[in-house]
């Protein structure tokens, strides 16, 4: 499955603030049909209250948002397409860093685009040093992630993430099932193909960690990390 995915999930003050129970998400295993109380779900801008009635779960394009920073609870919007998940995100005042990371990735993927950066990946196994050098002028945080090949944050103590990285390291690399910062907000998207391809992608903005990346369907799926 490539689900494209958005995922945004703000905390307000701090990052201890965020420490909360596992995000809780519908699967195609879920026991009933009735979705988890303490989220509200969208479909296409429509609230809906029955997993079968999210008609785009689980499709090879549609695009998840996730966010706790427009109704006090935790919201997942199910759109069609990236488009209209990006639409929706840009008409949200307090989404800038969510709208800056989406310009800032088109703009790396267009340069790895215009010097066949997938191309020397794919012959090399790792990125070109022309790219890893324009990657420089993005890197502003350090080690503000940690990745984890299995759920929980486990085994410990993770493998750290600094700055945007086009290529994960193979013990890592669509190995990862969970994900939390490190001490510091983090604001990152991950794709699930080299050089920040938009083939699919999950967001997550100054979140403390999502423990099961599986429950939304995107475990094993990680190659490309941007932030």
């Amino acid at each position: 499955m490539k689900t494209l995915i958005f995922a945004i999930a703000v905390i307000a003050i701090t990052f201890t603030a965020c420490q909360k129970a596992p995000i809780t998400i519908p699967t195609t295993e879920t026991s009933s049909d009735v979705l988890p109380t303490n989220a509200h779900y969208y479909c296409n801008g429509i609230q809906v209250y029955h997993q079968h009635d999210i008609t785009n779960f689980g499709l090879p394009q549609t695009s998840v948002l996730l966010t706790d920073q427009l109704d006090g609870v935790m919201d997942y919007y199910y759109f069609d397409n990236n488009d209209m998940a990006e639409s929706f995100i840009n008409s949200v005042p307090t989404f800038t860093e969510m709208q800056a990371k989406i310009r800032q990735a088109k703009i790396v993927r267009a340069y790895a685009v215009s010097i066949h950066e997938d191309e020397y990946v794919a012959a090399n196994g790792a990125p070109s040093a022309a790219f890893t050098a324009y990657l420089d002028d993005f890197k502003t945080r350090a080690f503000p992630i940690n990745l984890y090949s299995l759920i929980n944050y486990l085994p410990a103590p993770g493998y750290p993430v600094m700055g945007p990285t086009p290529v994960l390291v193979g013990g890592i690399n669509n190995l990862s099932n969970s994900v939390r910062g490190t001490g510091a907000p983090m604001n990152l998207h991950f794709f699930d193909a080299n050089n920040f391809n938009p083939i699919a992608g999950v967001f997550f903005a100054v979140v403390g960690g999502i423990p099961n990346l599986p429950l939304m369907g995107w475990g094993n799926r990680i190659s490309s990390v941007n932030f």
